[in-house]
């Protein structure tokens, strides 16, 4: 006797779930971004006052690529300056040209 079977999809396994969406008015919309900015000053300012950390001696302070003009050569040509993260070295040089040591930094790390 033959047996026959339904064939069952990958699909008919997956549950079926609708989204429903909100419509946010001006004045919700404006009031949920000014609560998400609000969150990440308040989360992110009490490092601002903060010195370097353990890690930027390494990278920013005592790079020898970061005080150099020819740097981003350095940072993109050598592997053991750059430590195999160049595009990072690349920021920090940015940031050193841009503001030294003091503007800026803790709020851009």
């Amino acid at each position: 006797m033959p047996r026959t079977s339904a064939a069952v999809g990958i699909q008919d396994l997956i549950p079926k779930v609708e989204l429903v969406s909100l419509p946010m008015t001006g004045r919700k919309s404006f009031m949920a971004v000014a609560a998400l900015v609000v969150l990440t000053v308040s989360t992110c300012l009490p490092a601002v006052p903060n010195g370097f950390i353990w890690d930027d001696n390494d990278y920013f302070t005592e790079n020898r690529a970061m005080t150099r003009p020819d740097g981003l050569q350095i940072i993109w040509s050598s592997p053991t300056v750059s430590r195999h993260y160049p595009l990072t070295l690349t920021t920090f040089w940015v940031q050193r040209r841009l503001w030294g040591f003091n503007p800026l930094w803790p709020i851009t790390r």
